[in-house]
């Protein structure tokens, strides 16, 4: 998880650049009357697709860095399974393929990163053993050229398909929870996103996200928890900056709630939350009824974004109705409330117990 997670960090301003940009798209034509075949849409669709369509050599140097290998390599990997994608797979009639007796799979690798995930981890060990092993004066040729040759079959052959197969079932069982309790199941998401963050375990929960983004079309689970969760962390610093009594203590929990107001946390939870303990309280309670209420009436976010309040764009129906983004800011707002009014009792208290 911790890989998954160090793998992604590094790829989030793409991830939300071209994430909004989906939702400036709905803007556009819902508002501006732009087009769908206009010049100015047309540019800002293609910032938009290449962001997902190309996400796996984005995500193919990431994992390789991580893993101290070649990104470079990594990189040229995901190209190679976009290059088989576009002429093999993603067409009308996919074409199967046949290297040395076995049948290679014909799956878009476009949509999915669990596959180049995969390829990048094995590439790494063939990529470490040739540095080892291999004399000084020939592993600029013969390093990268046969650790290419033996992981791009491999990764076809039998990772990819592996790799495909696990981001299917994963999208499936964490949509079923959601189908079969989605009350709880966001709810649960929404209590503990500062727990994922303070452990740095957020950023793993990006491969489910862009599972659900492929199968279903939106994101009803991850980022709609995540929402009212971010929101409730910035309700819970901005009590703590009412009822501080150093100048130094308010002047961090106003800045660490306006930004988590915006959606990033972490100033707010390793400054405030879990130092005090009794905001870190405060902002589960919120977070978890704001999950249970967007749960209950099905409210999702319809593009990869950073969850808060900057990203209202990201909760508009691309068909231009108002009624999921109205729900999400509802439920954010009423986060902000009860983590920030919790925040305020449970603090009083904290700081009547200190000075008795």
């Amino acid at each position: 998880m911790s890989f998954i997670g160090g793998t992604f960090s590094p790829v989030i301003p793409v991830l939300v650049a071209g994430g909004l940009t989906g939702a400036v798209l709905t803007l556009l034509t819902t508002f501006a009357g732009v087009g769908t075949d206009s010049g100015v849409y047309q540019v800002f669709y293609c910032l938009n697709q290449a962001t997902f369509w190309f996400l796996p050599i984005f995500i193919g140097f990431s994992s390789a860095q991580r893993l101290k290998s070649n990104g470079y390599l990594g990189a040229f990997l995901a190209a190679v399974l976009l290059f088989f994608t576009n002429n093999f797979s993603g067409i009308a009639e996919p074409i199967t393929l046949n290297f040395l007796g076995l049948d290679v799979q014909p799956i878009a690798y476009n949509s999915t990163v669990f596959p180049v995930i995969l390829g990048v981890l094995f590439m790494s060990v063939i990529y470490r053993f040739l540095q080892k092993h291999m004399p000084v004066t020939l592993r600029t040729i013969f390093v990268p050229l046969i650790t290419m040759l033996v992981t791009v079959p491999v990764t076809l052959l039998f990772l990819g398909p592996i790799g495909n197969t696990v981001g299917t079932w994963l999208s499936n069982g964490v949509y079923a929870i959601y189908q079969s309790a989605p009350i709880i199941a966001v709810a649960i998401i929404g209590a503990t996103t500062p727990w994922l963050v303070f452990f740095g375990m957020n950023n793993a929960t990006y491969p489910i996200l862009f599972t659900l983004l492929a199968e279903v079309g939106s994101d009803p689970l991850i980022c709609t928890g995540m929402a009212p969760a971010n929101v409730a962390v910035g309700g819970a610093c901005l009590a703590v900056a009412l009822i501080a009594k150093k100048a130094e203590e308010k002047s961090i929990a106003v800045g660490a709630g306006v930004t988590a107001l915006c959606g990033i946390t972490e100033p707010g939870v390793y400054g405030v939350l879990f130092t005090k303990r009794y905001p870190l309280i405060a902002a589960m309670i919120g977070g978890g009824l704001g999950g249970a209420i967007a749960g209950a009436f099905g409210w999702t976010q319809y593009v990869v974004s950073t969850p808060g309040f900057i990203s209202f764009a990201a909760y508009i129906n691309p068909d231009g109705s108002m009624g999921n983004l109205f729900g999400m800011l509802f439920v954010m707002g009423l986060a902000v409330a009860v983590s920030f009014v919790v925040t305020y009792i449970l603090g009083k208290r904290y700081f009547e117990k200190e000075t008795a």
